[in-house]
């Protein structure tokens, strides 16, 4: 489970710059629920998470403002989803 907050650090420019989530990658992870998340935290997530693009079978998408282009972009992006959750 990962907050929108937790997808970024503060760098001390006051800019965001996107989690590693190398760790993720190096074990494995299949399935990911995010949680606040919107368009561009899931393009982000896309962009940095090498195995998003085929790896990724589960995604559960909590209390999110994903719209309906951004849920097109990210089933596009990732083809290997076979159980997508979307509540709240």
């Amino acid at each position: 489970v990962l907050h929108a907050k937790e997808l970024y650090n503060v760098l001390p420019s006051g800019e965001k710059e996107f989690v590693n989530l190398q760790g993720f990658a190096a074990r494995g992870f299949e399935g990911f629920c995010l949680v606040g998340v919107s368009d561009l935290d899931i393009c982000e997530f896309i962009d940095n998470y090498a195995l998003s693009k085929k790896g990724v079978k589960a995604m559960s998408l909590k209390r999110s403002t994903i719209t309906d282009a951004g849920l097109e972009v990210m089933l596009e992006q990732m083809q290997g989803v076979v159980r997508l959750e979307l509540s709240g």
